[in-house]
Order: C-alpha cells, then structure tokens, then sequence
C-alpha cells in the first residue's frame, strides 16, 4: 500500500522539545513544474521553495491566503508559492534564461542549487492575508544562507523570533517531480506546568539538541518516498523521547485563476492600459501560476465597448 501523499503532517516530539510539520508532495508538485518548461536548477529551486512553503501553511489558522516570495538581482528574480487555508498551492518562477545556461556552462547546476550562485543577494517575503476584516501580516527579511532551507531559518529567527530547522529535498522519481520537508520548531517552555509523567524542563535543552541530531539523520530517499509512511518515518526519527501526530492537512495544486475573475480584473483598467494590451483586435491574458492563456474579444471588456 502506498503512503498518503500532497500533504502536511503536523507532529509534537513528547520531550516537549520540539513541534514539526512533515511534507510530501507528489502530483500537486509536478503538476505546478510542469505547467512551464523549467530549466532543471530552476524546477528544483521552485520545487524547494514550494516544499518550504506547504510546511510554513500551517501559519493559516483561518480562511485566508499565504504568499511567500523570494527576490533575486542574478539568474533567478522571483520565486513565488501562494496557499489557501484550504490547501490549493500553486506557484511560479521568474528567471533570466541567459544566465542561468551561463551557471550550468560553469558547472553550476548542483543538485542543491545555492542562494549566492542564482539570486545573489536578494529577501525574502511572507504575506499572509484573511479573509475577514484582520490586519494582514507581511514579514520580510534577506535572503541569507547558502540553500532555502536556511533562508527560512533565518525568517524564523528574526520574524517568528523562534528557532527552527528545516530539511528539503526535490528530485525526479520515476520520471516525475516530487518534493518532501522536515521543520523541527523549538518549543517555548516559559510558563509552562510539567504534567505527571512529562520530561522535567531542565532537561529540555539537551531533548532539543537529540531531537535535532535525529532529524539530520533523515535521508532524502526517505523524504520523498512513495513507499515510507509519514508516521512510520516519524517513528524512526523520534522514538526515542515519543512522537505525537495530528490530523493531516491535504494539498492540491488549484490555480485561483477563471476568465470571470480576469475579466473583472480588465474592467478595472483604464482605458489606455487596455489598449496597449490588444493584439489582433484581442486581449490576451495569461496566468504565469498554471500557465493558461485567456482571450477577450474588444466588446467583452465593457469599458472599451462603451
């Protein structure tokens, strides 16, 4: 039987150490690579970059939309994943084709592409909007580190002002993108009230530290296996002070987009950005997240046909 898949895992480490989130995507993640004609470095990076925001959605307590964006100034511009509290993912890159076939004449194409390497320095960006009437919430930092992974301990440090470590691997198995994460999160203990038959507090610091010697210790076959159960991976990884897991959060790749929703978005326009977008007496509008391609005929937009 194969493993549940396109989902987040939510997990506590019973020390009390440590929380987690555990993601696998298989078809959402394909189906967002290959909606575009990627070079391999930038599908990796996008597949990293995705895998790290399906563990960050956790973060959408409530309806609303999270958007997380990565800046560039070299070969890559913009990576950019959006969720829903309701798990549609969808996500796109923005990149500079010239330099990035100049990295891989360079031999720069590793198998874990790094931050100096294709989007010099650069931030990045988490906006996270509700549906209701709640302030939104955008937190930015650099992009400091050598992978995505790090830059993401870096934003959980200086935004969430909580240490938290991240593992992320993507690759092509069976002629398919998959992706899978590992976030171990140091858990705050200040105030908390030891429980009959918890670990005493003081021995916390040394439960954290075991708890991230054993998460380092997990392979990427592991993380992006079809076969492995997320529970039983979980088990192997923390059975040694206990692991808790909670209900699953699946994951879809939905694209937002509609031509009723591009079409309202046209009539807000004015009339001179409007017609600068006409083509062969068409508009065309296309989504870059999955790629499609709308076409309005000039009396469709009302207020051009006015």
């Amino acid at each position: 039987m194969k493993a549940p898949d396109n989902l987040v895992q939510p997990f506590q480490v019973e020390s009390m150490a440590a929380q987690g989130r555990l993601v696998r995507l298989g078809s959402a993640l394909n189906e967002i690579l290959s909606a575009h004609n990627y070079p391999d470095s930038v599908a990796r990076l996008l597949g990293e970059f995705i895998v790290l925001g399906a563990i960050l959605s956790g973060t959408l307590k409530r309806e609303g939309v999270l958007t997380i964006q990565a800046y560039g100034e070299e070969a890559i511009r913009l990576l950019v994943v959006d969720l829903t509290h309701d798990g549609n993912i969808r996500g796109y890159a923005r990149f500079d084709e010239a330099q990035i076939e100049k990295l891989s004449g360079q031999g720069i194409s590793k198998k874990t592409p790094e931050i100096p390497d294709f989007f010099g320095s650069g931030r990045l960006v988490v906006n996270l909007v509700y549906g209701d009437s709640a302030r939104p919430y955008q937190g930015i930092v650099p992009l400091e580190g050598c992978i995505l992974a790090e830059c993401a301990e870096t934003y959980f440090k200086q935004s969430v002002q909580s240490e938290a470590k991240f593992m992320v691997a993507v690759g092509r198995v069976g002629g398919a993108w998959r992706g899978g994460g590992l976030m171990l999160q140091h858990l705050e203990t200040r105030g908390y009230q030891v429980q009959s038959g918890e670990n005493d507090l003081d021995n916390t610091a040394e439960s954290w530290k075991r708890a991230k010697i054993m998460m380092r210790s997990v392979t990427e076959k592991e993380l992006l296996s079809l076969e492995v159960h997320p529970h039983d991976l979980l088990y192997r990884l923390f059975n040694e002070d206990g692991v808790r897991v909670f209900p699953f959060e699946s994951l879809q790749m939905n694209c937002r987009c509609s031509k009723d929703r591009v079409e309202q978005v046209l009539n807000s326009f004015p009339d001179a950005e409007l017609e600068k977008m006409i083509v062969d007496d068409k508009i065309l509008v296309h989504c870059e997240f999955c790629n499609h391609e709308y076409q309005f005929r000039l009396d469709q937009i009302d207020c051009i046909s006015q």
